[in-house]
């Protein structure tokens, strides 16, 4: 592959006007991507149809195919089909999964098909994962396993395979043969993952990696630090992104396993923002790494390699999708992209 370029002054002329045009194409990418969502949300707001009772939910899946409409006290749910002129809906029957529950989260997994579910009962959370395509398919996690679930995620587009926190034990989930994995880290407090690559911030301030058998602590923070940390994968590149009071800091390359550590990455970004984060987050097809708390966001856009700053209105956004962020504003919704245009 080619060698990577440290700066323009370091190649000649007929090579600068090259990657003067590259960035400019690069520039002209973003503004169509810009135009492209922006277009396709004044598409969707032309499908119109009318239900009865209070909205809880409008859950549109990642391809923007479908979207699952819940309303309040309703155990049957509208499943979506936005993908002609109409939207059509196709009602499913959840009131032997969830009576008695009260649903709190609802996230689809990549493919589109099923749902992750965070409801309680009597101040218990419980976790279910709903197949929208074959109901019967459908499960209560937390008694399918008897386990005190606190976090759920989809680890593979699948749906085939979750990652879980249970009392701050990590583990993973095969929803094929219905198995769950020995405790892979304890006394876990945040964790994130890419592919088979998992990163967990224990209650010792200690940063670990876990790479297939092999755990690797990187880094220890200091006691009263207020640490995120995420890790993600944008066009091959590998980044992990740390958060220590309001600094953030971004590196590039092979995460740290074994002898290797976070010194042999590529610090891309070290920068003290105006506000101490609660939240990091990966969004954009990995390309937005997002820093949060309530009306503060801090944004790096991995392709332009910029960090924004930007405050909200409101103390209550809600993602539109990975690249758009909305609010409502004296009963006007407002949509802007994550580096608050």
């Amino acid at each position: 592959s080619a060698p990577r370029l440290s700066s323009v002054e370091e190649i000649s002329e007929d090579q600068s006007a090259i990657v003067d045009e590259i960035r400019e194409f690069e520039k002209d990418m973003r503004e169509w991507k810009s135009y492209v969502r922006r277009e396709r949300a004044k598409n969707y707001k032309n499908k119109r149809r009318e239900f009865d009772g209070e909205l809880l939910f409008f859950a549109p899946t990642p391809n923007r195919d479908f979207a699952m409409l819940i309303q309040k006290n309703s155990s049957k749910w509208n499943y979506l089909d936005l993908r002609g002129d109409d939207a059509v809906s196709t009602e499913i029957d959840l009131t032997e999964l969830l009576t008695g529950l009260d649903v709190k989260t609802v996230t689809w997994n990549e493919n589109s098909d099923k749902l992750l579910v965070r409801a309680e009962r009597k101040n218990e959370t419980e976790w279910l994962l709903v197949n929208a395509k074959n109901v019967k398919e459908s499960v209560n996690l937390s008694k399918e396993f008897a386990m005190n679930f606190t976090e759920i995620r989809f680890m593979t587009d699948s749906g085939d395979k979750l990652i879980a926190l249970e009392n701050g034990n990590l583990r993973t989930i095969e929803m094929g043969g219905k198995t769950v994995s020995q405790v892979l880290a304890s006394t876990v407090k945040k964790y994130d993952f890419v592919g088979e690559n998992i990163v967990y911030l224990d209650a010792k301030q200690q940063l670990g990696f876990i790479s297939g058998t092999n755990t690797t602590i990187a880094k220890e923070f200091e006691a009263n630090s207020l640490v995120n940390v995420a890790i993600s994968d944008y066009i091959g590149d590998k980044y992990l992104t740390i958060t220590e009071n309001d600094k953030i800091t971004i590196y590039r390359g092979d995460f740290p396993s074994g002898e290797r550590g976070i010194a042999d990455m590529e610090k891309v970004l070290e920068e003290t923002i105006s506000f101490t984060p609660s939240l990091l987050e990966i969004r954009g097809n990995n390309e937005l790494i997002i820093a949060r708390d309530g009306r503060q966001i801090a944004v790096f856009d991995a392709e332009a390699r910029k960090l924004h700053q930007f405050e909200l209105d409101t103390e209550a956004p809600f993602l539109v999708d990975g690249y758009m962020i909305g609010e409502i504003i004296d009963g006007k919704l407002i949509v802007m992209d994550f580096d608050g245009t």
